[in-house]
């Protein structure tokens, strides 16, 4: 049964639930009621009724408490349901359907205050080699360890999600391209760093990322043809390198000073940060482009 069925399923039991308190209090008020009209003269009568009342009231409030107690546990079947269905089983990342979500309402956050976000796509260096050379059970593994070190690497509020396969999804909201490039460029030297484990063996796994920024009137598969595309040109670059791409034509991120300049709404361009000599952006450099 779909969640949505359940949910109805649920909504109508405690519709009938609630429908038959009502008709039975109703029934025991006329009954009650009854008791007290003055031809109900004899006290055992009157004490036989009572009893009974108070019977049906306990019955009644038994029902309704199991009643209740089922709905609960069939709000939790579906929480956790759900919560499974945006979920990838084999690295706890979102998955493709928690990432189609996230995308659309971010969209829809971009039109409504014109604030940019970022779509990064990331594939693992050569990890073919990995399933070939140990094996699917190392290459799981390897897909495990990296996705924990992504989601430690990533702002809180970044969503990263298993695209398929080696290749995964991360969305930036609150970031325009250029700093999306700093947030690609931490990531690859933090895989670059990181430590993964397989039987005992260190392993150095790489990255190679593609980024671009939703422009305006951009629709979400378009975004995701300019991330792919500026992934593509990282991997035919020699991988454990990452592109971008500026709306036009992709471009390489360098790892320290990025020496291109980076196209934003309105046809004005914005010299990267780092001449200064600093590898971060300075705190305006942080805010989102408006979209023109």
């Amino acid at each position: 049964m779909s969640p949505v069925a359940i949910a109805v399923t649920l909504v109508v039991e405690f519709v009938i639930a609630s429908a038959m308190g009502v008709i039975a209090t109703r029934r025991l008020m006329k009954r009650y009621a009854g008791a007290a009209e003055p031809h109900d003269t004899e006290p055992i009568e009157l004490q036989v009724k009572l009893h009974q009342a108070l019977t049906d009231v306990a019955r009644l409030q038994d029902e309704l408490v199991q009643a209740d107690a089922h709905i609960r546990e069939q709000t939790e079947k579906i929480d956790i349901h759900l919560a499974e269905s945006r979920v990838d089983p084999l690295t706890g990342l979102a998955n493709r359907r928690a990432l189609d979500d996230e995308l659309s309402r971010r969209l829809s956050e971009t039109k409504r205050t014109r604030l940019a976000f970022c779509m990064m796509l990331v594939d693992l260096d050569h990890f073919k080699r990995i399933n070939d050379t140990l094996g699917h059970d190392a290459g799981d593994s390897v897909l495990r360890q990296a996705a924990e070190a992504m989601r430690k690497t990533m702002r809180e509020m970044d969503l990263v999600a298993r695209f398929g396969g080696e290749e995964f999804a991360i969305v930036l909201p609150a970031t325009d391209l250029l700093s999306g490039t700093y947030a690609a460029e931490r990531l690859r030297k933090a895989m670059e760093q990181a430590l993964i484990e397989v039987d005992g063996d260190a392993l150095k796994v790489t990255i190679s990322a593609g980024i671009a920024e939703i422009r305006a009137d951009e629709t979400v598969t378009m975004l995701l043809r300019r991330a792919d595309a500026a992934l593509y040109a990282a991997k035919s670059a020699g991988r454990n390198t990452s592109f971008l791409h500026d709306g036009r034509d992709t471009r390489p991120i360098t790892s320290s000073k990025p020496a291109v300049a980076f196209a934003v709404f309105g046809g004005a361009e914005e010299s990267a940060p780092g001449a200064d000599g600093n590898d971060e952006p300075a705190s305006g450099d942080l805010m989102m482009t408006a979209l023109g």
